[in-house]
């Protein structure tokens, strides 16, 4: 227990000042164009979600496909309402693209403010986005925009910080222009509305209107509102779906993970004390493996026993018959050959598998067939029989 006091030590210190570096770093600010209503970042659209609640109660996010809402009766396609699509771009399909304008066509509106437009709708309500170019050169990095309808004042101008390069509607033909954007010479249009059916589009080039970064500063909170003023008495449905890498990314549990601060600080916490544990664990501990002794070859003591037995008894002849036997068993073993000195037939074969010279072979020959013949066996006799048989082993593998 003592050992692991110190290592417990190091883990709640490597915490703490993981925890430390959490609290005291301060957070960058994260200008990500998300235009999010749950978003309170520079570019989420927090705040002009908040103003369309105040002129509207009824009003619902949309957080799954369109149709998917109208196979569960959410939506009531007998019924009128405002879609809201605000975001960098757009992602419908053809067949959500034609549910908007079969609901547009019977009485609701589709407001869409984004940077690029749909194919489809551009072809069909034949509107084209530009870009167009701001007095980047001059240190003016603002466009004023300004509403030219009946229904708003058309003598206040709003100013909304852009980058270099923005977009503004070049051609719309059909349409009906609501606000226009005087940075450029021949005042380009930034909003436009499209009758169609007993509804409407209504088309805005500038999604950065409608952030918290544009809301709170002058007096740009009015042209969100304004801007909403086109929107009839309906319940309202605000996209939060098609917004590009939003919930249709939710699957990737990963990225939900790490852009989440406090789950990205137990999941670094995680791995590191898994590191740790490996480090300070990597000797392995267990109790000490005890030494089997291996069991003796009995059969070798065995063998000893049984010659001293013949040697003392004498028997010269059974221990040169028995050596005679096992060499022929060896033969077979070794070299798959049936041979007895009986057989001469056999030693060519002998002597290409086992590569023996001739003197040799003809003196072990002779000794295999010596032996069997006498009645008693000489120590010399037995002893040359093991010395010849001994060689051919050695020699001849």
């Amino acid at each position: 227990m003592k050992g692991k006091v110190k290592y417990i030590l190091v883990l709640i210190l490597f915490i703490g000042i993981l925890v430390a570096v959490q609290v005291f770093t301060p957070k960058p600010l994260d200008w990500t164009k998300t235009y999010s209503n749950d978003d309170k970042i520079p570019y989420g659209t927090y705040l002009t979600y908040d103003i369309l609640k105040q002129q509207n109660s009824d009003v619902k996010t949309i957080k799954k496909p369109l149709l998917e809402y109208v196979k569960n009766n959410v939506i009531d396609t007998n019924k009128n309402y405002n879609f809201l699509f605000i975001e960098n771009d757009i992602n419908l399909d053809t067949f959500e693209i034609s549910f908007l304008m079969k609901m547009a066509h019977k009485g609701s509106t589709v407001l869409i403010a984004n940077n690029s437009l749909n194919s489809i709708f551009a072809d069909t309500f034949h509107i084209e986005y530009n870009w167009s170019n701001s007095n980047f050169e001059t240190g003016d990095t603002n466009i004023r925009t300004q509403f030219i309808s009946d229904k708003n004042d058309s003598s206040k101008f709003y100013n909304f910080e852009i980058d270099r390069y923005y977009h503004t509607i070049k051609s719309y033909r059909d349409s009906n222009v609501l606000a226009i954007s005087r940075q450029v010479i021949d005042n380009r249009p930034e909003m436009v509305k499209v009758n169609f059916g007993k509804g409407q589009f209504i088309f805005n080039s500038l999604p950065d209107a409608f952030s918290n970064y544009e809301v709170v500063r002058n007096n740009n909170y009015e042209y969100v509102a304004k801007t909403f003023s086109y929107l009839p008495n309906y319940p309202i449905l605000w996209d939060e779906y098609y917004k590009v890498n939003r919930y249709n990314d939710s699957g990737n549990s990963m990225k939900l993970l790490l852009e989440n601060p406090p789950l990205q600080w137990a999941y670094y916490i995680l791995i590191y004390g898994i590191l740790l544990f490996f480090i300070f664990n990597a000797k392995r501990r267990q109790r000490a493996i005890p030494v089997v002794v291996p069991l003796e070859n009995s059969s070798i003591e065995y063998s000893k026993t049984i010659g001293t037995l013949y040697f003392q008894k004498g028997s010269n002849k059974e221990i040169a018959m028995k050596k005679i036997q096992y060499f022929y068993m060896y033969l077979r073993q070794k070299y798959q050959i049936h041979y007895t000195a009986e057989d001469d037939r056999i030693l060519p074969v002998l002597k290409s598998r086992t590569g023996f010279n001739e003197s040799d072979m003809k003196y072990i020959v002779f000794m295999l067939k010596k032996i069997p013949t006498k009645t008693n066996v000489s120590n010399y006799d037995l002893e040359e029989l093991y010395k010849a048989i001994e060689k051919f082993k050695n020699n001849y593998k």
